[in-house]
Protein backbone atom coordinates (compact mmCIF):
# COMPACT_ATOMS: atom_id res chain seq x y z
CA UNK A 1 0.00 0.00 0.00
CA UNK A 2 2.59 2.52 0.90
CA UNK A 3 4.22 1.77 -2.97
CA UNK A 4 1.18 2.47 -4.29
CA UNK A 5 0.13 5.44 -2.31
CA UNK A 6 4.07 7.26 -3.69
CA UNK A 7 2.65 6.48 -7.18
CA UNK A 8 -0.52 8.59 -6.22
CA UNK A 9 -3.12 6.14 -4.81
CA UNK A 10 -4.85 7.99 -1.42
CA UNK A 11 -5.49 5.69 1.12
CA UNK A 12 -6.69 7.29 3.66
CA UNK A 13 -5.52 10.05 6.08
CA UNK A 14 -5.62 8.76 9.55
CA UNK A 15 -4.43 5.10 9.53
CA UNK A 16 -2.48 2.15 11.49
CA UNK A 17 0.98 1.38 11.48
CA UNK A 18 -0.36 -1.78 8.83
CA UNK A 19 -1.47 1.31 5.96
CA UNK A 20 -5.08 0.72 7.18
CA UNK A 21 -7.15 3.48 6.89
CA UNK A 22 -9.21 3.51 10.29
CA UNK A 23 -12.63 4.71 8.86
CA UNK A 24 -12.64 1.75 6.94
CA UNK A 25 -11.10 -0.59 9.53
CA UNK A 26 -14.26 0.62 12.07
CA UNK A 27 -16.77 -0.32 9.36
CA UNK A 28 -15.66 -3.39 8.65
CA UNK A 29 -15.16 -4.16 12.57
CA UNK A 30 -18.82 -2.98 13.02
CA UNK A 31 -19.62 -5.29 10.38
CA UNK A 32 -17.89 -8.60 12.15
CA UNK A 33 -19.52 -7.47 15.61
CA UNK A 34 -22.98 -7.34 14.33
CA UNK A 35 -22.47 -11.03 12.60
CA UNK A 36 -20.89 -11.99 16.00
CA UNK A 37 -17.22 -12.68 14.35
CA UNK A 38 -14.22 -12.10 14.47
CA UNK A 39 -10.94 -11.11 12.45
CA UNK A 40 -10.26 -15.10 13.61
CA UNK A 41 -13.87 -16.77 13.23
CA UNK A 42 -14.60 -14.67 9.90
CA UNK A 43 -17.44 -17.14 8.60
CA UNK A 44 -20.69 -15.71 10.52
CA UNK A 45 -19.89 -13.03 8.32
CA UNK A 46 -20.91 -14.46 5.20
CA UNK A 47 -23.83 -15.56 6.50
CA UNK A 48 -25.27 -12.72 8.23
CA UNK A 49 -24.42 -10.64 4.59
CA UNK A 50 -27.07 -13.21 3.37
CA UNK A 51 -29.78 -11.95 5.27
CA UNK A 52 -31.53 -9.48 3.11
CA UNK A 53 -32.30 -7.34 6.81
CA UNK A 54 -28.89 -7.53 7.98
CA UNK A 55 -27.80 -6.03 4.88
CA UNK A 56 -30.26 -3.46 3.89
CA UNK A 57 -29.53 -2.12 7.55
CA UNK A 58 -25.20 -2.78 7.11
CA UNK A 59 -25.89 -0.62 4.06
CA UNK A 60 -28.12 1.89 5.54
CA UNK A 61 -25.55 2.10 8.63
CA UNK A 62 -22.23 2.67 6.90
CA UNK A 63 -23.82 5.00 3.91
CA UNK A 64 -24.25 7.31 6.80
CA UNK A 65 -20.70 7.24 7.80
CA UNK A 66 -19.71 8.10 4.26
CA UNK A 67 -21.66 11.08 4.18
CA UNK A 68 -21.49 12.98 7.57
CA UNK A 69 -18.42 13.61 10.15
CA UNK A 70 -17.07 9.93 10.33
CA UNK A 71 -15.04 10.56 6.64
CA UNK A 72 -13.05 13.32 7.89
CA UNK A 73 -10.91 10.25 9.62
CA UNK A 74 -10.18 9.74 6.17
CA UNK A 75 -10.19 12.48 3.60
CA UNK A 76 -8.24 14.84 6.32
CA UNK A 77 -8.75 18.59 7.15
CA UNK A 78 -8.17 19.68 3.76
CA UNK A 79 -10.06 17.45 1.61
CA UNK A 80 -12.75 16.99 3.87
CA UNK A 81 -13.36 21.18 3.99
CA UNK A 82 -13.59 21.64 0.56
CA UNK A 83 -15.83 18.63 -0.20
CA UNK A 84 -19.43 18.03 0.67
CA UNK A 85 -20.48 15.43 -0.74
CA UNK A 86 -20.48 11.65 0.24
CA UNK A 87 -17.27 10.01 0.35
CA UNK A 88 -18.96 7.56 -2.47
CA UNK A 89 -18.39 10.39 -4.87
CA UNK A 90 -16.25 13.48 -3.53
CA UNK A 91 -12.80 11.59 -4.88
CA UNK A 92 -12.25 12.00 -8.80
CA UNK A 93 -8.52 10.58 -8.14
CA UNK A 94 -7.69 7.25 -7.68
CA UNK A 95 -8.85 5.78 -3.82
CA UNK A 96 -8.87 3.04 -1.89
CA UNK A 97 -8.20 1.24 1.70
CA UNK A 98 -6.75 -1.71 2.83
CA UNK A 99 -8.13 -4.64 5.05
CA UNK A 100 -8.24 -8.34 4.85
CA UNK A 101 -11.68 -8.19 6.64
CA UNK A 102 -12.56 -7.30 3.07
CA UNK A 103 -12.37 -10.15 2.21
CA UNK A 104 -15.41 -11.43 4.05
CA UNK A 105 -17.39 -7.67 3.41
CA UNK A 106 -16.69 -7.26 0.13
CA UNK A 107 -20.07 -7.94 -0.91
CA UNK A 108 -21.44 -4.77 0.89
CA UNK A 109 -18.72 -2.90 -0.03
CA UNK A 110 -18.68 -3.46 -3.83
CA UNK A 111 -23.08 -2.57 -3.28
CA UNK A 112 -22.00 1.00 -2.23
CA UNK A 113 -19.12 1.30 -4.83
CA UNK A 114 -20.09 -1.14 -8.02
CA UNK A 115 -17.17 0.59 -10.08
CA UNK A 116 -14.34 -0.61 -7.20
CA UNK A 117 -11.36 -2.60 -8.23
CA UNK A 118 -9.94 -5.12 -6.00
CA UNK A 119 -6.81 -6.13 -5.36
CA UNK A 120 -6.16 -9.68 -3.66
CA UNK A 121 -2.71 -10.06 -2.31
CA UNK A 122 -1.77 -13.89 -1.22
CA UNK A 123 1.09 -14.90 0.37
CA UNK A 124 2.38 -18.16 1.36
CA UNK A 125 0.47 -20.16 4.05
CA UNK A 126 2.80 -21.13 6.36
CA UNK A 127 4.88 -17.66 6.11
CA UNK A 128 1.62 -16.30 7.20
CA UNK A 129 0.76 -18.93 9.99
CA UNK A 130 4.32 -18.26 11.20
CA UNK A 131 3.79 -14.72 11.46
CA UNK A 132 0.85 -14.37 12.98
CA UNK A 133 2.06 -17.23 16.17
CA UNK A 134 5.01 -14.81 16.99
CA UNK A 135 2.85 -11.74 16.78
CA UNK A 136 0.64 -13.37 19.32
CA UNK A 137 3.16 -14.47 21.43
CA UNK A 138 5.34 -11.51 21.51
CA UNK A 139 1.95 -9.90 22.87
CA UNK A 140 2.41 -9.05 26.03
CA UNK A 141 -1.13 -7.65 27.22
CA UNK A 142 -4.14 -6.46 25.81
CA UNK A 143 -2.75 -2.45 26.35
CA UNK A 144 -4.63 0.04 26.67
CA UNK A 145 -7.91 0.28 25.73
CA UNK A 146 -8.75 1.96 22.10
CA UNK A 147 -10.18 4.91 21.82
CA UNK A 148 -13.62 5.45 20.77
CA UNK A 149 -13.75 6.12 17.29
CA UNK A 150 -16.96 5.98 14.44
CA UNK A 151 -20.51 3.88 15.08
CA UNK A 152 -19.16 3.23 19.14
CA UNK A 153 -16.63 1.24 18.07
CA UNK A 154 -13.05 1.15 18.05
CA UNK A 155 -10.96 0.84 14.90
CA UNK A 156 -8.60 -1.90 16.45
CA UNK A 157 -11.15 -3.71 19.06
CA UNK A 158 -10.71 -7.11 17.40
CA UNK A 159 -7.47 -7.32 17.73
CA UNK A 160 -7.76 -9.44 21.08
CA UNK A 161 -5.18 -12.27 21.48
CA UNK A 162 -5.32 -15.41 20.05
CA UNK A 163 -4.53 -17.35 23.38
CA UNK A 164 -2.90 -20.52 22.68
CA UNK A 165 -3.25 -20.01 19.02
CA UNK A 166 -0.49 -22.61 17.25
CA UNK A 167 0.69 -22.93 14.21
CA UNK A 168 -2.33 -25.47 12.50
CA UNK A 169 -4.85 -23.30 13.79
CA UNK A 170 -3.06 -20.10 12.55
CA UNK A 171 -2.81 -22.18 9.01
CA UNK A 172 -6.60 -23.27 8.87
CA UNK A 173 -7.30 -19.35 9.50
CA UNK A 174 -5.24 -17.99 6.50
CA UNK A 175 -6.97 -21.20 4.78
CA UNK A 176 -10.17 -19.44 5.38
CA UNK A 177 -9.15 -16.70 3.89
CA UNK A 178 -7.74 -17.61 1.34
CA UNK A 179 -10.75 -19.89 -0.08
CA UNK A 180 -12.99 -16.74 0.50
CA UNK A 181 -10.61 -14.81 -1.44
CA UNK A 182 -10.68 -17.25 -4.44
CA UNK A 183 -14.53 -17.47 -3.84
CA UNK A 184 -14.09 -13.51 -4.67
CA UNK A 185 -11.68 -13.79 -7.62
CA UNK A 186 -14.32 -16.31 -9.47
CA UNK A 187 -17.20 -13.98 -9.20
CA UNK A 188 -15.68 -10.21 -9.85
CA UNK A 189 -13.76 -11.47 -13.33
CA UNK A 190 -11.72 -8.60 -14.66
CA UNK A 191 -12.78 -6.18 -11.60
CA UNK A 192 -10.08 -8.22 -9.13
CA UNK A 193 -6.46 -8.31 -9.94
CA UNK A 194 -4.36 -11.14 -8.05
CA UNK A 195 -0.69 -10.35 -6.29
CA UNK A 196 1.51 -12.16 -4.75
CA UNK A 197 3.85 -11.32 -1.71
CA UNK A 198 6.71 -13.26 -3.12
CA UNK A 199 6.41 -11.37 -6.87
CA UNK A 200 6.75 -8.14 -4.92
CA UNK A 201 9.74 -9.02 -2.82
CA UNK A 202 11.43 -10.59 -5.90
CA UNK A 203 10.58 -7.95 -9.17
CA UNK A 204 8.91 -4.71 -7.76
CA UNK A 205 9.95 -3.15 -10.59
CA UNK A 206 7.53 -5.35 -12.79
CA UNK A 207 4.74 -5.96 -10.09
CA UNK A 208 4.35 -2.68 -9.16
CA UNK A 209 3.50 -0.71 -12.62
CA UNK A 210 1.08 -3.36 -13.05
CA UNK A 211 -1.05 -2.72 -9.88
CA UNK A 212 -0.64 0.75 -10.65
CA UNK A 213 -2.02 0.22 -13.29
CA UNK A 214 -5.08 -1.71 -12.47
CA UNK A 215 -5.97 1.34 -10.06
CA UNK A 216 -5.97 3.47 -13.10
CA UNK A 217 -2.11 5.34 -12.05
CA UNK A 218 -0.09 5.62 -15.12
CA UNK A 219 3.42 5.70 -13.13
CA UNK A 220 6.37 7.44 -14.46
CA UNK A 221 9.94 5.65 -14.06
CA UNK A 222 11.34 8.23 -11.24
CA UNK A 223 8.30 7.60 -9.14
CA UNK A 224 8.77 3.97 -9.23
CA UNK A 225 11.73 3.78 -8.40
CA UNK A 226 11.20 6.10 -5.43
CA UNK A 227 8.12 3.74 -4.75
CA UNK A 228 9.63 0.60 -4.44
CA UNK A 229 11.72 1.83 -1.61
CA UNK A 230 8.51 1.37 0.54
CA UNK A 231 7.96 -2.15 0.01
CA UNK A 232 9.26 -4.81 2.43
CA UNK A 233 12.53 -6.07 0.93
CA UNK A 234 11.92 -9.94 2.62
CA UNK A 235 10.01 -12.06 3.82
CA UNK A 236 9.09 -14.20 0.43
CA UNK A 237 9.21 -17.86 1.70
CA UNK A 238 10.88 -17.19 4.93
CA UNK A 239 9.91 -20.27 6.14
CA UNK A 240 12.19 -21.99 4.43
CA UNK A 241 14.98 -21.19 6.63
CA UNK A 242 13.40 -23.24 9.51
CA UNK A 243 13.41 -26.60 9.61
CA UNK A 244 10.48 -26.73 11.86
CA UNK A 245 8.54 -24.84 9.47
CA UNK A 246 9.84 -26.60 6.60
CA UNK A 247 8.45 -29.84 8.01
CA UNK A 248 5.20 -28.23 8.89
CA UNK A 249 4.76 -27.01 5.16
CA UNK A 250 5.43 -30.46 4.12
CA UNK A 251 2.86 -32.13 6.19
CA UNK A 252 0.30 -29.56 4.60
CA UNK A 253 1.39 -29.38 1.34
CA UNK A 254 -1.90 -31.34 -0.51
CA UNK A 255 -3.64 -27.80 1.10
CA UNK A 256 -1.43 -24.94 -0.02
CA UNK A 257 -1.30 -26.78 -3.69
CA UNK A 258 -4.82 -25.98 -3.38
CA UNK A 259 -4.01 -22.21 -3.60
CA UNK A 260 -0.89 -22.67 -5.91
CA UNK A 261 1.91 -22.56 -3.54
Amino acid sequence: MRGLERLGLFAGWRQDTNCEALLFQGLNDWLFRAADATWFRPEPVREALRDGTMRSAALTRIDAALVGWPRLGYLGPRRFASSRESLRSCLSAPWGWKDPRNTFTLPVWLELFPSARVIGVERHGVDVAASLVRRERARPTLGKPPRVSILGLTPNSLAAPLAGYDLPRAFALWEAYAAAAAEVKSRAGDSFLSARYEDFAREPLRVLPEIARFCGIEPRASALRHATGALLGGGAFRHAEDPELIGFAASVSARLARFGY
